[in-house]
């Protein structure tokens, strides 16, 4: 999915998807992408898959109440973001990779420490 303007996606339950895509949101363009209480998922995913790619210094990315499966390169690559937020979610364990911007970070732990991101959110013990 590449957002062209505002997309506000929520209460999308369940996005089982079987990822063999670079990325599931992918913004290039000044969007903006707002995605809550959804339970990203799937079961079979390449090497590269990412569930958020953002290369757009002017996108703006908000995530709230989210459930990240296993499986993901990363959960948000944004090499270029311009505003970006995310709490109360849940991630499966504690070794999703994150990039925000420069930094790059290979646990949960270690992007809510880099980034003051996600630091209602939980590790592990997710609702399938």
């Amino acid at each position: 999915m590449q957002p062209a303007a505002t997309v506000i996606i929520a209460n999308n339950v369940d996005v089982d998807a079987d990822v063999t895509d670079a990325r599931m949101f992918y913004m290039t363009t000044g969007s903006t992408l707002t995605l809550t209480n959804s339970n990203i998922r799937g079961t079979s995913f390449s090497g590269t898959s990412r569930i958020f790619y953002i290369s757009q210094a002017g996108a703006t990315l908000n995530c709230d109440g989210n459930v990240y499966g296993d499986g993901f390169a990363h959960v948000y690559y944004l090499p270029k973001i311009g505003s970006f937020t995310s709490d109360n979610n849940c991630f499966d364990d504690n070794t999703e990779n994150f990039k925000i911007n420069a930094p790059s970070y290979a646990t949960v732990a270690a992007y809510q420490a880099g980034e003051s991101q996600d630091l209602n959110s939980t590790i592990g013990g997710c609702a399938a």
